[in-house]
């Protein structure tokens, strides 16, 4: 049996197909079971099909829906005559300055994280340097029967272009001082050689390698950390040694300056046995054995 029902598209009435059938369930052209429903079969509509009333279920008299048909896709609810459609607006102020407030907490948290991460950057090109200091020191040794340097000549043209063939290795990642690269005045050295007037010791008579120091950081006394040491540094080069070393406290140095870990409680420095270490400044500085640092005595003097 077939019907039609009174349908419109933009205004002009279309026909529609309704198909009824017996048996259970849907089959195919659109037949439904004995229940009495029907549906609608458009004839590939391209367009948005609006019908005021559609077909009720037998029992719901009086119940009518809307539903937008468009060709190809499923029949979907409509509201009125047409599909509603999201809206979207613009930021409010308020939004805003919320969103900000969220920004500038994170880059709160994040900040002192990037410091630690820039920090701990430097620490390990420092002692990376260090290392490379202590190699060609253990080289130079192999090659002068285990002689530490001669008094002629600064260690640093002992080591540079043999064992070291870079300048910049001697300049620490915070010694920011441009470099000439030509191991004049103008080629920074911010590492100095143990000034225990160790110049000629034979190696074979250091009592505890692992802790006497070979190198260390020269850094000048004073709360702003400054660098004073060049390749044409005069006698035997640029040295350290404990009592030109200024531990932590009140500094007014940033992770640029400092040279250090911790706000310089912390200083890098490479040992007799080819070791670098990043020790606590108060051991750096000490020199007298205790329970808690028993070889401290050795650390300076042989």
């Amino acid at each position: 049996m077939q019907a039609s029902a009174a349908a419109t598209l933009d205004g002009s009435p279309v026909d529609v197909d309704l198909a009824f059938g017996s048996g259970g369930g849907l089959t195919g052209g659109g037949r439904f079971g004995s229940t009495g429903s029907g549906m609608a079969q458009l004839h590939k509509l391209p367009l948005a099909l609006s019908i005021p009333n559609a077909f009720s279920r037998k029992g719901t008299a009086g119940t009518s829906s809307r539903f937008c048909f468009r060709s190809g896709i499923k029949s979907i609810p409509c509201i009125g005559n047409a599909v509603k459609r999201k809206t979207s607006h613009a930021f409010t102020l308020l939004e805003l300055l919320i969103v900000m407030v969220i920004i500038l907490i994170l880059a709160t948290f994040a900040y002192p994280v990037f410091i630690s991460v820039q920090e701990r950057a430097y620490i390990t090109r420092d002692m990376n340097n260090l290392r490379q200091i202590g190699f060609a020191t253990q080289q130079y040794l192999n090659d002068s029967d285990g002689v530490l340097f001669v008094a002629t000549s600064s260690w640093m043209s002992q080591l540079h272009p043999k064992y070291l063939p870079d300048w910049s290795i001697f300049q620490a990642p915070w010694d920011h001082r441009t470099s000439t690269g030509l191991g004049d005045a103008g080629t920074p050295v911010s590492y100095g050689f143990n000034g225990h007037n160790i110049i000629g010791t034979d190696v074979s008579k250091i009592t505890y390698p692992v802790t006497f120091i070979f190198f260390g950081s020269a850094q000048a006394p004073g709360t702003i950390v400054t660098f004073q040491g060049n390749a044409a540094s005069p006698g035997n080069g640029v040295t350290v040694y404990k009592d030109f070393s200024t531990p932590g406290g009140t500094v007014t140095c940033g992770i640029s300056q400092c040279g250090t870990q911790q706000q310089r409680q912390r200083i890098s420095a490479v040992c007799a046995d080819g070791h670098a270490d990043n020790m606590l400044w108060k051991w750096f500085k000490n020199d007298v054995s205790n329970t808690a640092d028993p070889n401290a005595s050795y650390r300076w003097n042989p």
